[in-house]
């Protein structure tokens, strides 16, 4: 008790608790859209933002500008810096415009249902009419049941987009994942491109494969020594700088020449086997998403001949009910067949974009183009 009043009420006297967004997550709504971008335009602000990429090149300039000598280890060392950059960058623009197309598919969704509560809106007031005649009505709760469902997916595509617009800012900054407007293609593009040669422009684009042929040349005696940090830093492995050869190991090499040949045998052999795994690893990559993308344009070539029969079907009612004076309920559920069929085209159209954006990564192309 407290100054005569019960501290405990009913569950009717609790006020709704409101459901806000914390602060750091905060995402603008759609109306202060201000700018516009292309899925290129993205892909390039995500790669000029990465982090990652960003340090490694830093450091790639740190190392440059504390020694000014151009040894094999040191230029082996940052190319390979550079080529993981461009992976970093290339892996970042992969996420963007995937995250890019998913705003645009909730885009899309979000024209079907302003047009889909059309069409519900129109079906309920010639009910309601119908029931005012006196015309009895077999499900009058149906439209109800239609609307609640409309205004859960419409819940669900909000969502949706905020969920994407805050994971883009990461990549992007938030100013613009908050206050841009997707511009995409509708077209269907399907590749007529065999995956032989999608397989062929992987290994003259990706930056790896070209990085491991440029150091075959650098194996010889003369390097050698330098070769436990180069491998080390292939393999991912932070390493110091080796030190120079001091005038008795030099003497030592000498005299030891047969085994200097025998690990310049070695290298060469572990060299080979490493562009032969990263080769293999990259023609599986491409291939298992050429046939992605490949079955991903056949799906949405289906799903859009289904929406033109519905539309179709639409069409025929329509000309029917002019001939027989009334078939309302028919054509209104015609139509909202028609518009769920198109529910499906967009998730198809998301479905080729994405294996799209992943075939590119594979090839390393995804910061040149789109549009294949």
């Amino acid at each position: 008790m407290l100054s005569g009043q019960s501290l405990l009420c009913s569950e009717d006297d609790v006020p709704p608790f409101a459901i806000r967004p914390s602060e750091p997550y905060f995402v603008a709504e759609t109306i202060s859209l201000k700018k516009t971008f292309y899925a290129t335009e993205i892909a390039m602000i995500a790669a000029r933002q990465c982090g990652p990429a960003n340090l490694v090149i830093r450091e790639n300039s740190v190392s440059t500008s504390s020694r000014r000598d151009q040894d094999v280890e040191q230029t082996a060392i940052r190319s390979i810096r550079q080529a993981t950059a461009q992976r970093f960058r290339e892996n970042a623009a992969t996420v963007a415009l995937k995250l890019h197309y998913g705003l645009a598919a909730c885009k899309q969704s979000q024209d079907l249902l302003s047009r889909t509560r059309q069409e519900l809106d129109r079906q309920s007031n010639a009910q309601s009419k119908l029931i005012q005649k006196g015309v009895p009505i077999p499900d009058p709760l149906l439209t109800d049941r239609l609307l609640v469902d409309w205004n859960d997916q419409l819940l669900e595509n909000e969502s949706k987009q905020r969920t994407l617009r805050i994971q883009l800012s990461e990549l992007v900054g938030s100013e613009i994942a908050c206050n841009y407007d997707p511009i995409f293609e509708l077209n269907l593009n399907p590749s007529d491109i065999d995956v032989c040669d999608y397989l062929q422009t992987a290994m003259r684009c990706r930056h790896e494969i070209a990085l491991l042929c440029g150091l075959r040349n650098s194996i010889n005696a003369s390097a050698i020594e330098l070769w436990e940090s180069i491998a080390a830093a292939l393999s991912g492995v932070p390493t110091l700088r080796s030190k120079p050869l001091s005038v008795a190991g030099r003497i030592k090499r000498l005299l030891l020449r047969d085994e200097i040949e025998q690990e310049i045998r070695n290298r060469k052999q572990w060299l080979e086997t490493l562009i032969e795994e990263r080769t293999n690893h990259i023609r599986k990559e491409v291939e298992v998403a050429y046939e992605t993308k490949r079955i991903a344009a056949l799906r949405w070539a289906n799903s859009k001949e289904q929406s033109k029969i519905w539309e179709t079907r639409v069409l025929q009612l329509e000309k029917i009910g002019e001939e027989l004076k009334g078939n309302m309920a028919d054509q209104s559920a015609a139509r909202l067949q028609a518009l769920q069929s198109e529910v499906n085209t967009i998730k198809r159209w998301l479905d080729w974009h994405l294996a799209n954006v992943d075939l590119e990564n594979a090839i390393g192309t995804i910061l040149q183009t789109q549009s294949h």
